[in-house]
């Protein structure tokens, strides 16, 4: 089996059950002896238990067991049967099928959501249940607006033809999250709240982000988060001949490093209220305004793109973080 398949799918296991669902209901019920593989075919030994972590997660977004059967017989298919991984890659149902990338941004929102409910728990929150309600529709309102506006001006040449299609169809993370970023603080000065709401989310963000990202690359072409064209030994053919900078793994190493670099200087020091989400939002900005250099972007006469005027006018708003690094964080106290 070709390496990057082998990584890819690995990834994708990976993500789905460590440290995703920390739940210990059993699989009661569910005969998982349909699943015809054997060890050498996959990636390593603990494969198994990876899939009925999977499957588990299927079945609280599915509810139901045949369609179970179906989907974990057909990923087994693809990433253990399958030579060459095609884009985009779809998993077939009866006379239909699935996009992978619909199944990955649905657990990215279900999987995220149960994340940030279970650190909420085991934290005392500043913000009561109603206003983090409130909060949240502000947020999403938004994020809406600001991913569709920043996406239809990515590329000028087309706002000619724009109509709701066109609006609908064209969204961006950057502009999402800042975006949320104004619908949050917005909405917080009109209910009154003056402590940080995003630092609980930071967590849940990135893990909902990775989830995200894995099923943007097994779109392929169709999402649009590829790169350009390179030699590189990992670049990849997403369908058109042209094998290209995998930008979406890219992002996904990213916010796998951010996630260990976060949770690792937590062991030794403290965020002051907000700074997490702070350094979590200066990061994304920095890494999307250099990424975007090897993306076949729509670049303006002075060499930027619209997301990378987006990611500066963002970089700008928290300039504190780079003049004053040093309220970031505090000595963490010890009982």
């Amino acid at each position: 089996m070709d390496i990057r398949v082998s990584t890819v799918a690995g990834l994708v296991f990976f993500c789905a059950s460590v440290g995703i669902v920390k739940s210990r209901t059993r699989l009661r019920g569910i005969n998982f002896n349909f699943i015809e593989f054997s060890y050498k075919d996959a990636i390593y030994k603990g494969c198994y238990l990876r899939v009925k972590n999977v499957a588990y997660i299927f079945i609280r977004v599915y509810g139901s067991q045949y369609q179970l059967y179906l989907v974990i017989k057909k990923i087994i298919f693809v990433f253990f049967k399958q030579k060459i991984l095609h884009f985009p890659l779809n998993i077939p149902l009866g006379k239909s099928s699935i996009p992978v990338h619909f199944i990955c941004e649905t657990l990215a929102y279900f999987i995220g959501y149960r994340y940030y409910v279970y650190l909420r728990v085991n934290i005392n929150d500043k913000i009561s249940s109603n206003n983090r309600f409130v909060i949240f529709i502000g947020a999403a309102a938004g994020a809406f607006l600001g991913s569709h506006l920043v996406g239809i001006f990515e590329n000028p040449a087309m706002l000619s033809h724009f109509n709701f299609i066109y609006f609908m169809g064209n969204k961006t993370i950057v502009g999402g999250f800042l975006g949320g970023l104004i619908g949050v603080e917005l909405t917080k000065k009109r209910i009154g709240v003056a402590v940080s709401s995003g630092d609980l989310m930071v967590y849940p963000l990135i893990l909902a982000m990775i989830i995200g990202r894995i099923g943007c690359f097994f779109a392929g072409l169709e999402d649009g988060t590829y790169g350009i064209g390179s030699n590189l030994p990992w670049a990849i053919d997403f369908g058109d001949g042209i094998r290209r900078h995998p930008t979406n793994l890219y992002e996904i190493l990213f916010w796998i490093v951010l996630w260990v670099a976060l949770s690792s200087y937590e062991h030794y020091r403290r965020f002051t209220d907000g700074s997490r989400f702070k350094i979590f939002m200066v990061s994304y900005l920095i890494f999307r305004l250099l990424v975007e250099f090897i993306k076949p972007d729509y670049f303006y006469s002075f060499g930027l793109s619209m997301i990378q005027l987006v990611c500066i006018t963002g970089l700008l708003y928290y300039y504190k973080v780079f003049f004053y690094p040093s309220k970031l964080t505090k000595p963490k106290a010890y009982a």
